[in-house]
C-alpha cells in the first residue's frame, strides 16, 4: 500500500493496484501563485516587480488635467493594516527594519536569510519594545468571523499619491510651484483564503483558493474574453432578400474603443465606434488626416489620360494598371507594324512587357470609354483656375468638351479593372459630406457625445484620446501580430 502526503496535514492512502509513480500536484497552485504575484502584498514598495497591481498603477498614472498644469503621480500602494500586537509600530517600513547583532548595521530591506550582508553575523528584524512582536498583517475579521457575520474577507487598499502643480511658464522647461503628498484610501480588496505566515516569516495568501464574499465562500472562475486582433465575418446571405453576402470586420484592441466596419446592400462601407451610430468609413479616414484624393490613390490604381488638342483625341498612358484589362483595339508595334495583341484580348504581364519594349507609350481611348470614369484629383483650367471637375466626380461628355476648350494637357482617373473593379470607396465618398479633417472630427464627436456641441479643440482632443493615447488605446503585441498576419 502506497502512502504519500498531499500537504502537511493530509496523509492519503492508496489501495490501487497500479503504483503511484509521481506525486499528485496541487490543482490550485497556479491560481495561488498568480494571486500572490498580482498583489505583491508583503513586499517593500521599491522591491516590487512591474506586474499585477504595481503595473496597473504605473500604467494609469500620472493623471494630468486638460492644461497639463496639475499632475497626480503614483508613489506606492499598501494592502492591509500592518502593525505589531499593541499597535505601537506600524507600516511596511517598520516591518522590514532589521539590525545586525554584531556590527549594529541597520537597514530597511528584506533579508533572504537572517545574516548581515556586511559581517555575516546574525541579523534580526525590529520588534516592539512593549509587546515584543514584529509588525505583521492585522485582519479586521478572520475567515470564520466573516462567515458568521456575513462580511467579506478583505483588507484595505491605500495608495500614496503626489499632487504636483506647475507654474505657468512659456517654453519647454516647467517650474514646480507646489507638491502635496497624501495617502488615499481606495477601498476594500478581497483576499484569497487563507492568510498564514510561512517558515521565513513572509505572509502567504490563497492557500485554500477561495474567497469569502458577504459571508459566502466562493470560487473565482477565470472567464474567457475576446482576444485582441481583427476578425472578419459575413451574414451568410440572411440579411438581404437576394442572398447577397454582407461582409463585416471588427477590430478589437487590448484596451480601448472597438471599431466595427460593415457593408450595406449598396456596397457602402460604414464604421461604428464602440457600437454607436454608424458613419461613412471615409469620415474616419479623413479624421486620420487623409484627403479624398489620398483615399482614392490608396485604394485604387490610377490611369493618366492625355489630350491631343490638334485632332481632339484622347489617349491613355501605358502603365502597369492596364495589366488584366482587355485591349480596346488591335495594338501593334509602332516601328515594325507587327501585331502584339488583338482587340478584346486580355493584356498579361508578358504582353505588357512587349508593348513597353516596342516603344508604345500611349493607347488611344474614345470619349465613350472614358465616360463614367472617376476623377482622382480636381481638374482646373490652367489659365483661369476654374474647377472643371472635382475629385471623386464621374467623367461626363460635358466635362470632356470643357477640357478641350482649355490648354489642359492631362488628368488622372481611376483604373477600371473590369471584373475586379470595386467602387465601394467611391460610393462611400459620394455620401460623405465632410470635405475637411476638421468637419470629420466634429462629425465623430457628435456620434460619440450627442447633444454636446463640438469645438475645434474638443473634437481633436477626443479623437486623439480615443486612438492615439497609449493609456486609453493599446492593441498589445498579440493584437498587433494578429493584425499584421491578416492584413
Amino acid at each position: 500500500m502506497e502512502k504519500f502526503e498531499i500537504n502537511d496535514l493530509i496523509l492519503r492512502k492508496d489501495f490501487g493496484k497500479i503504483p503511484c509513480i509521481m506525486q499528485i500536484p496541487s490543482l490550485i497552485e497556479v491560481q495561488q501563485k498568480s494571486f500572490e504575484d498580482f498583489l505583491q502584498m508583503d513586499m517593500l514598495p521599491e522591491e516590487r516587480n512591474e506586474i499585477g497591481l504595481q503595473a496597473v498603477f504605473k500604467e494609469i498614472f500620472p493623471i494630468k488635467d486638460y492644461t497639463e498644469r496639475i499632475s497626480l503621480e503614483f508613489i506606492s500602494y499598501e494592502l492591509g493594516q500592518w502593525e505589531c500586537k499593541c499597535g505601537k509600530l506600524k507600516g511596511m517600513q517598520e516591518r522590514y527594519t532589521w539590525a545586525c547583532t554584531k556590527c549594529g548595521h541597520t537597514e530597511i530591506s528584506e533579508l533572504p536569510e537572517p545574516k548581515c550582508p556586511k559581517c555575516s553575523a546574525r541579523a534580526l528584524y525590529k520588534r516592539c519594545e512593549d509587546c515584543n512582536s514584529r509588525v505583521s498583517l492585522k485582519l479586521k475579521y478572520s475567515v470564520t468571523e466573516c462567515q458568521e457575520r456575513g462580511k467579506t474577507f478583505a483588507v484595505p487598499l491605500k495608495v500614496k499619491v503626489q499632487l504636483i502643480m506647475w507654474e505657468d511658464t512659456e517654453g519647454e522647461k516647467k517650474n514646480i510651484r507646489e507638491i502635496k503628498e497624501q495617502e488615499v484610501y481606495l477601498g476594500e480588496f478581497p483576499l484569497m483564503t487563507d492568510v498564514m505566515e510561512s517558515v521565513g516569516g513572509r505572509i502567504v495568501v490563497g492557500n485554500n483558493g477561495t474567497f469569502i464574499i458577504n459571508g459566502t465562500e466562493r470560487v473565482i472562475v477565470s472567464q474567457l474574453h475576446r482576444s485582441p486582433g481583427v476578425f472578419f465575418a459575413h451574414d451568410h446571405g440572411k440579411t438581404h432578400s437576394s442572398g447577397k453576402l454582407i461582409y463585416s470586420c471588427r477590430i478589437i484592441p487590448y484596451r480601448g474603443s472597438w471599431l466595427d466596419l460593415e457593408f450595406d446592400y449598396k456596397d457602402i462601407l460604414y464604421i461604428k465606434i464602440d457600437k454607436r451610430r454608424k458613419i461613412p468609413s471615409t469620415v474616419f479616414l479623413k479624421a486620420l488626416g487623409l484627403g479624398t484624393e489620398e483615399i482614392l490613390r490608396e485604394f485604387y490604381r490610377t490611369d493618366r489620360v492625355k489630350l491631343n488638342h490638334e485632332d481632339k483625341t484622347l489617349s491613355r498612358v501605358l502603365q502597369k494598371s492596364i495589366i488584366g484589362q482587355k485591349a480596346p483595339m488591335d495594338l501593334k508595334d509602332p516601328k515594325r507594324g507587327e501585331l502584339i495583341v488583338k482587340e478584346n484580348r486580355r493584356i498579361t504581364q508578358k504582353v505588357f512587357q512587349s508593348l513597353r519594349d516596342s516603344g508604345l507609350e500611349e493607347i488611344p481611348i474614345s470619349p465613350d470609354e472614358l465616360s463614367e470614369m472617376i476623377l482622382v484629383s480636381d481638374v482646373a483650367d490652367p489659365k483661369t483656375g476654374e474647377v472643371l471637375g472635382e475629385c471623386g466626380e464621374r467623367v461626363t461628355q460635358n466635362f470632356i468638351e470643357k477640357v478641350f476648350q482649355t490648354n489642359l494637357a492631362k488628368f488622372d482617373i481611376l483604373a477600371a479593372e473590369e471584373e475586379y473593379f470595386d467602387l465601394c470607396m467611391c460610393k462611400t465618398l459620394e455620401i460623405d459630406k465632410c470635405d475637411s479633417r476638421q468637419k470629420a472630427l466634429e462629425e465623430i464627436y457628435r456620434r460619440i457625445r450627442p447633444g454636446d456641441p463640438p469645438t475645434k479643440e474638443t473634437a481633436a482632443n477626443l479623437f486623439n484620446a480615443l486612438f492615439f493615447d497609449p493609456k486609453r488605446y493599446d492593441l498589445s503585441r498579440v493584437g498587433r501580430m494578429k493584425l499584421n498576419e491578416k492584413l
